[in-house]
């Protein structure tokens, strides 16, 4: 006898089905929530310095304190780490509008005696520079075009914060910096202080991938680069695709566009087999950021290194004007000091605050990004998450938790 097409059993079984997935859905979030809440506390005495906050979502540090929410790095009161008040830098005050009477805070090191910075560094665990590169006048009041350069209001590294980078140093404190660290607009006598502390040594290059060089089609593209190009280059502007725009230190830039210089338009970061098994890393990831030419010398381990593919038209202008195609992108440092420089920046991303109270979420982040070149969300759960979290829980489980 054959089975009714519409079998009342089946139906009530899948029916049940159904029902108990929306619920596993829907109570998920909350057991992940639980698991977080209740996971122990990691004390850990931060120092974050970020002088480029110009709005109000802090986001040139949030993936920093992603981490440190996700895994509990608590302050010694165990009180979380605040997004919006527990680093040095540049404070906006809310309400940002009307432009003309926007406020801003400074609170850093620079009203310190080296005796009280002392005391601090002292207590300190460890430090995050995670963007010195600042904030400039018409970013902040935008009383021209936001996109133009115009003077700084405040960044670059001091002399004060070398002298904290060199106290925790000697100490043997985790010292963690990344792009814009010691980069423009800090004064080269500090830079080539840090640099000698660090053993590295920028090439004064900075690059970044654009999915589109036209200004037409993309009105997020800096107008001063279109502005300098032309400059440099007999008023001409040719570019239409996706490409890389490199720019010196002294103002000098050029482009490699898509196709017409590049046979893949972003740059790759590759890790050795060695460390992509110790930090968890793929192979290779494209990154769609900033980042410096930066090399390392002979007392520290290169991590991870860029790689840019252009082809023979392109070859030839990074000949010209003596750009390396590959480049320093993860060094490290581990005895007797441990130090971390990320030449690009890898803190700044749009990732959202909620997640990281839901214990467990990296096992579906493929769920929380896409594959689009120009999105840095791939680029924050496959690379800057695992290699951040290696450092932080190594170090507090090897120095501090003793």
């Amino acid at each position: 006898m054959e089975e009714p097409i519409f079998n009342p059993i089946k139906i009530r079984r899948r029916r049940r089905l159904v029902f108990l997935f929306i619920l596993i859905l829907l109570f998920t979030p909350f057991w992940m929530f639980l698991a977080w809440y209740f996971q122990p506390d990691k004390p850990i005495r931060t120092i974050i310095i970020d002088k480029t906050v110009s709005d109000l979502p802090r986001q040139e540090h949030r993936g920093f304190n992603w981490i440190l929410t996700y895994y509990r790095f608590t302050k010694t009161d165990k009180n979380l780490y605040n997004i919006y008040e527990n680093y040095f830098g540049f404070f906006p005050i809310p309400p940002l509008e009307p432009i003309e009477n926007r406020k801003f805070e400074i609170h850093d090191f620079e009203d310190y005696t080296f005796e009280q910075l002392d005391s601090i560094c002292k207590i300190t665990d460890m430090i995050y520079f995670a963007d010195n590169y600042g904030v400039y006048r018409n970013e902040w009041y935008l009383d021209t075009l936001e996109t133009e350069h115009s003077p700084k209001v405040y960044g670059g590294l001091t002399e004060k914060e070398v002298y904290i980078a060199k106290n925790l140093k000697l100490q043997n404190k985790l010292i963690i910096s990344e792009f814009n660290t010691f980069c423009s607009p800090t004064p080269q006598y500090i830079r080539e202080s840090f640099e000698n502390l660090f053993d590295l040594k920028w090439t004064q290059w900075t690059c970044r991938y654009f999915d589109m060089l036209d200004t037409l089609k993309n009105p997020e593209l800096p107008r001063w680069v279109v502005n300098l190009y032309k400059q440099q280059h007999n008023g001409e502007y040719p570019f239409h695709n996706a490409g890389l725009v490199y720019v010196h230190e002294n103002s000098t830039l050029f482009i490699l566009e898509d196709k017409t210089h590049l046979n893949i338009e972003t740059p790759f970061i590759h890790t050795s087999a060695k460390y992509q098994e110790i930090y968890d890393l793929p192979d290779s990831i494209h990154y769609p950021f900033w980042f410096d030419i930066t090399f390392s010398g002979d007392s520290n381990e290169v991590v991870s290194q860029y790689k840019i593919y252009p082809n023979h038209a392109g070859d030839s202008i990074l000949n010209v004007y003596g750009v390396p195609k590959i480049s320093d992108a993860v060094i490290e440092h581990l005895k007797p000091y441990t130090f971390y420089y990320f030449a690009g920046d890898y803190i700044d991303n749009p990732v959202r605050n909620y997640t990281s109270y839901l214990k467990g979420i990296r096992l579906f982040d493929f769920f929380l990004y896409n594959n689009d070149l120009n999105d840095r969300t791939k680029f924050f759960w496959k690379f800057y998450t695992p290699l951040v979290s290696k450092i932080m829980l190594d170090y507090y489980n090897s120095d501090l938790k003793k």
